[in-house]
């Protein structure tokens, strides 16, 4: 699951998309959505991490555990920063982003498949909750 993430967050920053950190709902929303759904890549060896994550869905979205300790521990790392006061936006610095890239890049073409269709939806979900802030 870590190198998918880091590789997503690589390809989202690439796409100059925003990745969320104070609201982790997206990230949360997308990998229950691959983790639940057929699709390009979805059996390939190189994405079983998908069959181990466990969501809990008692609340208004579904959330994963791992999923959440891991993004908050790219930020511990300093992995991706995150610009004080808001905390909204993290960024990947341009020295990780190439290697991480890099690193996406050389994974299995089913890995690649599912990666793009985690970017879509993503960017979707993104401007989704960008339309309900406006509405608000």
């Amino acid at each position: 699951m870590g190198d998918f993430v880091r590789h997503l967050s690589a390809v989202l920053a690439e796409k100059s998309v925003g990745l969320p950190f104070e609201s982790e709902r997206p990230w949360h929303e997308v990998f229950f959505e691959l983790a639940t759904t057929e699709g390009p890549g979805r059996h390939d060896p190189s994405t079983r991490f998908l069959d181990r994550m466990r969501f809990d869905a008692d609340g208004r979205y579904p959330k994963c555990r791992r999923l959440s300790d891991y993004l908050q521990t790219l930020h511990w790392l300093g992995a991706v920063s995150v610009s004080n006061p808001s905390y909204r936006i993290a960024t990947v610095p341009q020295n990780l982003l190439r290697i991480w890239i890099g690193e996406a890049r050389g994974m299995p073409h089913a890995y690649q498949e599912l990666l793009d269709r985690a970017a879509e939806r993503f960017r979707n979900e993104i401007e989704a909750s960008n339309e309900s802030e406006d509405v608000d």
